[in-house]
């Protein structure tokens, strides 16, 4: 768990912000397919921008799996 300080003009859409969680935290080894951001279960969208996000929510990150 960590709290993170999303500045909406630096990280535009989910994807910006997915990108910016795997670089900060060294994720490329682990996560070779990337991550999957969601809130109270549903997933955010990529091309979503990161305006729908709100003080206090709670985004949970995901690997994401091997896609065949």
């Amino acid at each position: 768990k960590t709290w993170l300080l999303l500045k909406p003009q630096q990280y535009r859409t989910v994807s910006d912000l997915s990108s910016y969680l795997l670089h900060t935290f060294q994720l490329h080894d682990s996560c070779p397919n990337g991550i999957l951001l969601s809130m109270d279960g549903f997933v955010l969208p990529p091309f979503e921008s990161t305006c729908i996000l709100e003080d206090k929510d709670v985004v949970s990150v995901k690997k994401k799996r091997e896609t065949c």
